[in-house]
């Protein structure tokens, strides 16, 4: 997405097996934001074997002027 960018989101809800001419609709506007300053994110162990290790990953430091702000994280397999 593009920073700044203005967007509608448009939401059609039917009852299921009710009247097709029977509906509540409503359209959001949103903007997408800056991202926020970078910070810092660990993990600990830094390796080990999935599905066996439990992983945890703390994060600090990132600033946002719009809260909350959120982490996620993701995975990926390296082959050796």
């Amino acid at each position: 997405m593009i920073i700044h960018s203005s967007f509608f989101v448009r939401v059609t809800a039917y009852r299921f097996g009710g009247n097709p001419d029977n509906y509540g609709q409503v359209i959001l506007p949103f903007q997408v934001n800056e991202p926020p300053v970078r910070g810092n994110c660990t993990a600990f162990p830094s390796n080990g074997t999935a599905i066996e290790t439990l992983f945890n990953v703390e994060c600090s430091e990132f600033y946002d002027q719009h809260k909350p702000v959120m982490y996620q994280v993701n995975s990926v397999t390296v082959l050796l």
